[in-house]
């Protein structure tokens, strides 16, 4: 079944669906309760690090495991309250999310549309080794962006009947 592309209102409202489904499976509460939470999520959609946390989320609420992948290094203070940069040891060019849902290897790297963010070539050829490997690669540039191509090649089916 095609499922058309998904406006940012119906990705959200299925991220919701999906969020309620999960809090209903894993606590034991009084409905509104958790249609409250649900409805005052504070998740961004927008921002780069709204989708990537959106993402994370909505797999983690579909069954999934999903995982950011932090690449960039990290400044500390040495005990003369110098700071030094430490690089990051991850392979240059990683994607930002690693998911495994229903066995597969799906890797996901975000690059906001609002920010004109372009994939770099390490990170192109990271895909190509990836996908050499048998994983999924996807680049996300909007949360519906992805919330379309996650229902039509990896759920396979309505968000509303998989939560």
């Amino acid at each position: 079944m095609l499922y058309p592309l998904f406006t940012a209102k119906e990705a959200i409202a299925y991220y919701k669906v999906a969020k309620l489904a999960h809090y209903r499976a894993k606590y034991t509460m009084p409905d509104e309760s958790m249609r409250s939470i649900v409805k005052n999520d504070p998740q961004n959609f927008k921002t780069t690090n709204g989708i990537t946390g959106a993402i994370i989320k909505y797999v983690t609420y579909v069954g999934g495991f999903a995982n950011r992948i932090q690449s960039a290094g990290r400044k500390i203070k040495t005990k003369s309250d110098k700071e030094i940069y430490i690089p990051g040891t991850t392979k240059r060019g990683t994607p930002d999310v690693s998911i495994i849902y229903k066995g597969l290897s799906i890797q996901v790297e975000v690059k906001n549309a609002a920010t004109k963010d372009k994939i770099s070539p390490e990170q192109s050829k990271v895909k190509m080794q990836l996908e050499a490997a048998g994983a999924i690669y996807f680049v996300a540039e909007t949360f519906e962006g992805f919330m379309t191509w996650w229902v039509k090649e990896i759920q396979k089916e309505s968000p509303l009947t998989a939560a």
